[in-house]
């Protein structure tokens, strides 16, 4: 961040990146993770990870 004169990130739609689920309208179509829940633990991952590095 310091090389390139970064002084923030934005991310945007994070409510549709965690949620498997976010704006789906048919309950037959809804996804789970391996835990049942609708939470896409693989984003949630990312975005601590990303936390983890920059803050």
């Amino acid at each position: 961040m310091e090389e390139c004169h970064i002084d923030g990130l934005q991310i945007d739609a994070v409510a549709s990146m965690t949620s498997f689920n976010f704006d789906r309208q048919d309950d037959k179509e809804q996804l789970r993770n391996s835990y049942g829940g609708d939470e896409n633990l693989e984003a949630l991952a990312f975005i601590k990870k990303l936390n983890e590095i920059f803050f």
